[in-house]
């Protein structure tokens, strides 16, 4: 977006990953527990066993307790179907949904606001690209990514998009009323 844009987007994406293109369970003050096949596995194997340790067992119940839990879209699923698989961070059922979102908006401006936009991450983000780019069947890649910032609650995530959104709006010309409710940017000077 360098130089400016000629007006703002019609439509901004904001995409985050953990819980929303996977399912994470909240672990009291650690990063959240990726609900994966390998995770949910070990823990119905273990759920029987008499000789765990308070904390263990404490997994164990967070674990299958959301894994069994109804997702409440009235699609008649439980968490455990969307549990990532195949050492994916991401459940290709949640991918396909977002690619329709994508393509359902005309021409959106897609914004990366997870941790993956960090350098450190940047395979992930690739393959996370690659993924959407299958769904989408088409090449697909960020249009861009909230700053890189300690935003490790959701108040300060919310900081960082409002930040990006500022930001971005403020490269753009101002809209003026064209007729009967469209509008056009001015004319540069």
């Amino acid at each position: 977006m360098s130089g400016g844009m000629a007006r703002p987007p019609d439509t901004i994406i904001y995409v985050d990953i953990n819980g929303v293109l996977n399912v994470g369970i909240r672990d009291d003050g650690a990063s959240p527990l990726l609900l994966d096949s390998e995770n949910l596995s070990m823990a119905r194997r273990a759920r029987d066993l008499r000789l765990l340790s308070p904390q263990a067992r404490d997994y164990i119940d967070r674990v299958t307790s959301v894994a069994d839990r109804r997702v409440g879209s009235g699609e008649g699923a439980t968490y455990s179907d969307y549990a990532c698989a195949g050492g994916k961070q991401v459940v290709d059922a949640l991918l396909a949904r977002l690619a329709q979102i994508i393509r359902a908006a005309d021409d959106p401006f897609v914004v990366l606001t997870s941790n993956w936009r960090k350098p450190k991450h940047k395979e992930k983000m690739r393959r996370l690209e690659d993924a959407i780019s299958k769904h989408m069947g088409s090449p697909f890649v960020f249009d861009g990514a909230t700053d890189v910032a300690d935003d490790s609650n959701a108040a300060d995530r919310l900081l960082c998009i409002g930040e990006h959104l500022r930001t971005l709006l403020s490269h753009a010309l101002p809209v003026v009323p064209k007729r009967k409710g469209s509008t056009v940017a001015p004319a540069s000077q």
